[in-house]
């Protein structure tokens, strides 16, 4: 298998696992889900359509997990850091949301 079908495969399937968590998905299982996610999403230039396809839904999965942590009471940010600063991290008065 090539490297990029490699890629393609890797994102099919963690978007699988985030579409279907295990019954009770723990935050730290949902932090790993989105960092798989977000590094396909934002790593990687797609050449064929197959790719663009799993590319968006990559990202796509990623907004839902990020909803989901979103929902559980964590973050990804605080008010003036720069994004290589920014680090997942229960929400308080200073985290952007």
């Amino acid at each position: 298998m090539g490297t990029k079908s490699h890629l393609v495969a890797s994102a099919l399937f963690a978007v699988q696992s985030v579409l279907a968590p295990p019954a009770f998905a723990s935050v730290e299982y949902l932090l790993q889900a989105w960092g798989n996610l977000d590094t396909y999403c934002l790593g990687t230039t797609p050449t064929t359509e197959e790719q663009r396809e799993a590319q968006r839904t990559a990202c796509g999965g990623r907004s839902d997990v990020q909803e989901a942590l979103d929902l559980l009471g964590w973050c990804y940010g605080r008010q003036g850091e720069a994004g290589a600063e920014m680090a997942w991290h229960q929400c308080d008065d200073t985290s952007l949301r």
